[in-house]
């Protein structure tokens, strides 16, 4: 049998297997091209997860950085409000103090009979008996506890009227500071604004207990740190009127307890530090003593009324919001150059004088941003170098806060300056502001950029 064709001859056996070499390397390419398309799908299915998850991210902190700018513009709006409000409706409450207080003073029935019949002959006539005794030392011993227990009795037998929240209960009046002040019952926001507060929660001034007045820094209660043990806190209301005598002061934390004393004591509370614009997480506090309780026939030392400052801007530059609500601008510090009086510092001028440097300043930077030459020209003398023409809101970068200056003779203002350095584009300028009053007007006369 011939077996020729079917043994494979010598070149088709080499064929054959030249093919079955080069099988594998291609079953190869095609796993490593399917394993590449994988790969690629699998990359670009991480890519867009990755994506998804940044866009997500990014989302959250822009949602919570608005939300946390929203909070931080209510904050800042409540300074500007604070300082209109304290210029007219601070001077108006103190007059009605003192209107309520001459009033009783006439003798109506208002008084407390046992503050008319006692407080006056009680504490004196005691001071006088005590003197033409025969012994002067054991009369001077037994007067100082006569007088402690006659005022102890009086304190707890004092009958108070009600009086509601936001209404007038008298005035507070401290001579070391020559401080005349309307005491409002309440000590919320709107209350403290114009005037300073009695705490509802504490007992009335006068009665047995801890009274707490409060009032803020860089008004009525400015300089409270200047007294001392010794100085006398007179609060006069309708039922009668009170002193007391300093024992101390101190620092404490927001929220710190308070003693409430057995016998008729008064705080007095304001936030520190007292030059501070914004607000703090510690107050400063001034404890007193009831020494003395007399009844409402005296004349009130006549109260001093702050001035309010105004500035001239551009209706079209008003209208686009010059308070701290509608823009961003931390606040600083106030201070003070020449010889001011106790009657400016502890009044609402220092508030209206600050108030209108704040309109300037933001007038100033809206007129700018807006390129409208005729409004800067009627806001502020030409700078050398105007950082904000030209330039949003939103790309102004504040590297400090805004400090006011006020240079003050006695009663008198006399020019106000104003500080603040900015970022905008990547570099730092210190902005300073400075301004000459014309009896109740304010005017900026001169700008300086660094």
């Amino acid at each position: 049998m011939n077996h020729r064709f079917l043994t494979p001859t010598h070149h088709d056996s080499k064929r054959r297997t030249f093919l079955w070499q080069r099988i594998p390397l291609v079953r190869r390419g095609i796993l490593w091209m399917r394993r590449m398309f994988r790969w690629r799908r699998n990359s670009l299915t991480r890519r867009t997860s990755l994506s998804n998850r940044n866009f997500l991210r990014r989302r959250i902190v822009f949602w919570v950085g608005s939300l946390l700018s929203l909070a931080a513009v209510v904050m800042l709006g409540r300074i500007p409000f604070f300082y209109f409000r304290s210029a007219v409706v601070g001077s108006k409450l103190l007059q009605s103090a003192n209107a309520l207080v001459n009033k009783n003073s006439s003798g109506s029935s208002g008084v407390n009979s046992l503050a008319n019949n006692r407080a006056g002959s009680s504490i004196e006539g005691i001071m006088e008996s005590s003197a033409n005794g025969t012994d002067a030392a054991n009369a001077a011993t037994n007067s100082t506890i006569s007088q402690a227990y006659s005022v102890q009795t009086m304190s707890a037998q004092l009958q108070v009227p009600t009086v509601q929240t936001g209404h007038i209960i008298g005035e507070v009046v401290i001579p070391a500071l020559s401080l005349t002040a309307p005491l409002l019952q309440g000590t919320n926001a709107y209350q403290l604004q114009a005037a300073v507060g009695h705490l509802i929660t504490s007992v009335m001034p006068g009665k047995p207990g801890t009274t707490l007045i409060a009032a803020h820094n860089a008004t009525w209660f400015r300089h409270i740190d200047r007294l001392k043990p010794g100085d006398s806190i007179q609060v006069k209301t309708v039922y009668g009127v009170f002193r007391f005598e300093v024992t101390s002061s101190r620092v404490v934390k927001t929220g710190a307890a308070v003693p409430n004393t057995l016998e008729s004591s008064v705080i007095l509370e304001s936030c520190y530090p007292l030059n501070a614009l914004y607000l703090t997480p510690y107050r400063f506090l001034v404890y007193g003593k009831l020494v003395q309780i007399t009844s409402t026939h005296v004349v009130p030392t006549k109260a001093t009324s702050g001035t309010n400052y105004g500035v001239t801007i551009p209706q079209q530059i008003v209208n686009e919001g010059l308070t701290l609500s509608a823009n961003t601008l931390p606040m600083g510090l106030l201070t003070y150059t020449g010889t001011p009086s106790n009657s400016f510092t502890q009044s609402n001028s220092p508030w209206s004088a600050t108030h209108a440097m704040i309109e300037l300043y933001l007038a100033w930077v809206h007129a700018s941003g807006d390129k409208n030459v005729a409004a800067i020209n009627a806001i502020a003398p030409r700078a050398a170098v105007d950082p904000f023409f030209g330039v949003r809101l939103r790309d102004i970068e504040y590297l400090s806060n805004y400090d006011v200056s006020l240079h003050v003779e006695g009663n008198q203002l006399l020019s106000a300056t104003s500080s603040v350095q900015v970022r905008i584009n990547g570099k730092p300028y210190t902005v300073m502001l400075m301004a000459d009053t014309y009896g109740h007007q304010m005017k900026l006369t001169r700008v300086e950029v660094k």
